[in-house]
């Protein structure tokens, strides 16, 4: 909603900041069209970085899905990407303050799912191994059986002969 009611113009559309975008110069870029009649993209929703809120949002999932204690490497992807779209001139560095400011109210304001029980996770069972049976291959879920006799060997590709037309 808020590309739509307050349209913000990226940096590297601004010429007299003498920004380059890089994705323009050098490619790949998805902003072929001048950004007026461009219909793939809207190239004036630099506010608030929807870029830098998903990477955000997606390590500090991950934060809280781990239990490593390195998981605040997490935290990488949202560096590298406002890294990226500011680099690039694709967004201010406040759209990336405004977009962790928006992230934060949802999350202040989105009721969180109920604690699980303190303690331990729980540990599944782990599956039973049984021993193969003397000279007889080991059979379990993916196990091949050996063909019985020979392999066959495929015969060699060969081009398809050409008509007068042209055609195969």
């Amino acid at each position: 909603a808020l590309h739509l009611s307050f349209p913000l113009a990226p940096p590297r559309m601004l010429e007299a900041a003498h920004l380059v975008d890089t994705g323009q110069v050098y490619g790949p870029t998805v902003y072929r069209a001048a950004p007026d009649a461009d219909t793939m993209a809207n190239q004036f929703a630099a506010m608030p970085s929807l870029h830098f809120g998903w990477a955000l949002m997606l390590a500090l999932g991950m934060i809280a899905a781990t239990r490593s204690r390195w998981r605040a490497l997490w935290l990488l992807h949202p560096l590298a990407t406002l890294l990226v779209v500011v680099g690039t001139a694709n967004h201010y560095w406040v759209d990336a303050i405004v977009a962790t400011l928006l992230l934060g109210a949802a999350l202040l304001l989105i009721p969180r799912p109920a604690a699980a029980a303190p303690g331990p996770l729980p540990r599944l069972p782990r599956p039973r191994r049984t021993a193969p049976s003397p000279g007889t291959a080991p059979a379990g879920p993916g196990a091949l059986e050996a063909p019985a006799g020979p392999v066959p060997v495929p015969e060699p590709l060969r081009p398809l002969p050409v008509t007068a037309g042209g055609e195969r």
